[in-house]
């Protein structure tokens, strides 16, 4: 069973572009939170500015995107070398009983 390259791409974009979000959403409060730690509650909000919330994005975003794309490269992959497909994840699902509110979103 050969790994499709264009799949893989896929999955690439998408777990980048998760990572990249996820670094966006969480960095304002991981730096309140960094700030609150180290000085005290009283320091840590007087010291923040608006800009001062996105300290460190960049980092954070390189970081995140790499890492949830690694989870969702061995993922595809591992599912692939296992040959489970679509019908064998519906039937686990089944027996969640599940099955029918995943196919609905699933399409």
């Amino acid at each position: 069973m050969a790994l499709d390259p264009l799949a893989s791409l896929r999955w690439y974009n998408a777990g980048a572009l998760a990572g990249l979000v996820s670094a966006v959403v969480s960095n304002p409060a991981d730096v309140v939170i960094t700030q609150i730690s180290s000085g005290g509650e009283d320091t840590g909000r007087a010291s923040l500015g608006s800009l001062d919330l996105w300290k460190g994005l960049g980092a954070r975003c390189v970081y995140f995107a790499a890492a949830i794309c690694a989870q969702f490269l061995i993922y595809d992959t591992v599912k692939e070398l296992l040959g489970v497909s679509t019908g064998d994840l519906r039937l686990v699902l089944d027996v969640f009983g599940i099955s029918a509110k995943a196919e609905s979103l699933l399409g």
